[in-house]
């Protein structure tokens, strides 16, 4: 195999009565849209790749660890999340799992990813390069203003789609 740092991204604007809907899953559950969300990608990100244990990172906002709440600029540092999801579990016990995790990285934003697969001392394998230890996945939320569908948009659901899943609320 041949080493690539090939990358993509995904954009989807989410429709008003699901963001309400979401905003109201979040309320009910005493946590974010945000942790609403990463749960949602964290159950999807298991269902299309079988594995029940992967990392992912965050962006957030880093002004205030610097000392400037009020600094305009692009200040980010990256919040690695385990996930570690079981199928056979509900939505809402992922769901709280995520709000746990989220509330510690940002207890403890001073934690670098890098720090934190130094801490874990995972022993060497020459087989094995960082990367496939490393998050290969971020997830990132931004909220802005609604604005209209590209006409060249087209999506369907995938057959691994959580779209195709009974939802257990």
């Amino acid at each position: 195999a041949q080493r690539s740092f090939a990358a993509g991204r995904v954009d989807r604007a989410v429709p008003a009565a699901l963001l309400r809907d979401l905003k109201g899953v979040a309320a009910r559950h005493g946590t974010s849209l945000t942790a609403v969300l990463c749960a949602a990608f964290q159950a999807y990100l298991q269902r299309i790749t079988g594995q029940s244990a992967f990392s992912i990172v965050m962006p957030a906002a880093s002004q205030a660890l610097v000392g400037q709440p009020t600094l305009v600029g692009h200040c980010v540092r990256t919040l690695p999340l385990l996930a570690t999801v079981d199928a056979r579990r509900s939505f809402r016990e992922l769901l709280l799992e995520v709000k746990h995790s989220l509330s510690c990285a940002l207890q403890h934003p001073r934690i670098t990813f890098s720090e934190l697969l130094g801490e874990l001392a995972l022993p060497r394998d020459a087989s094995r390069r960082l990367g496939a230890i490393a998050s290969r996945v971020v997830f990132a939320l931004a909220l802005r203003a609604a604005q209209p569908p590209s006409p060249s948009f087209h999506a369907s659901p995938s057959p691994a789609s959580p779209a195709s899943a009974p939802t257990r609320w």
